[in-house]
């Protein structure tokens, strides 16, 4: 199997995020071994869609806690 690119793995996170597999999702997100500011917003949009918006605002202060900065999407 060819290596995993981060865009193919947060492409799969969004899969599972939009077919309500949240957790799945998140087990895909912690395994990443990078993640840039396109895999965080796609986590915490997944939170927001589902009815999580506690989740998804613990792992916006994460995503701050590491330095990542917020884009226009991530605020939406």
């Amino acid at each position: 199997m060819p290596e995993r690119s981060l865009f193919s793995l947060t492409t799969m996170i969004t899969g599972y995020a939009k077919c309500g597999m949240v957790q799945e999702a998140r087990e895909l997100f912690d395994g990443l071994e990078e993640k840039d500011v396109v895999s965080w917003n796609v986590m915490i949009e997944g939170y927001s869609q589902h009815g999580l918006p506690k989740k998804g605002l613990e792992l916006f202060q994460q995503m701050l806690g590491r330095k990542v900065r917020p884009n226009e999407v991530t605020v939406v």
